[in-house]
């Protein structure tokens, strides 16, 4: 298989990045706005973002890739570059992405929502195993799926994300 369709395979049995498991929101420009609007994005008024996880991840796959917002464009997680850096059996970094899925799967059926910042309650030996594998959960999650590619661009400038004052939300 070529490196683009390992990276293709890897982003299509994880979807990380677009289910919330990564980050809260996306950034989009001013411009990206009203488009990401009409595909069914949830546009968060009067700010630059747009809610996770994404309304348009299908089967762990994004169904306006085409479309796709500039910064998702720009996403590339460690785990593809690492692959794609290092030459990774494709098999290895598929077992990473079912093992970071298999972690959150057993986190949420003991009632814990992987990304929440909500104190913990668990005693004795079940709370030993849920804090060893919210430790393995965010260790994979910062190793392999966090931002390999940069956050802005020279040619998208901060500004591109700030909303104009008029825009703003009533506080």
């Amino acid at each position: 298989m070529s490196a683009e369709s390992d990276a293709g395979a890897i982003c299509k049995s994880c979807g990380a990045c677009c289910d919330g498991s990564l980050h809260p929101r996306v950034g989009i420009t001013l411009k990206e706005r009203e488009g990401a609007r009409k595909s069914g994005l949830r546009v968060v008024q009067g700010e630059p973002f747009f809610e996770l996880p994404c309304s348009k991840l299908v089967d762990k796959a994004c169904s306006i890739y085409d479309d796709r917002p500039g910064r998702c464009r720009l996403f590339v997680c460690n785990l593809i570059a690492t692959h794609e850096r290092e030459g990774l059996p494709l098999e290895e970094s598929l077992e990473k992405v079912r093992r970071f899925r298999e972690l959150g799967a057993q986190l949420r059926a003991r009632g814990v929502d992987p990304r929440s910042t909500e104190p913990l309650k668990f005693e004795g030996m079940e709370g030993f195993e849920v804090i060893s594998l919210l430790h393995e959960y965010t260790e994979r999650l910062e190793r392999d799926f966090e931002r390999a590619s940069p956050l802005f661009t020279d040619e998208e400038p901060k500004e591109a994300y700030t909303v104009p004052e008029g825009e703003l939300p009533a506080a």
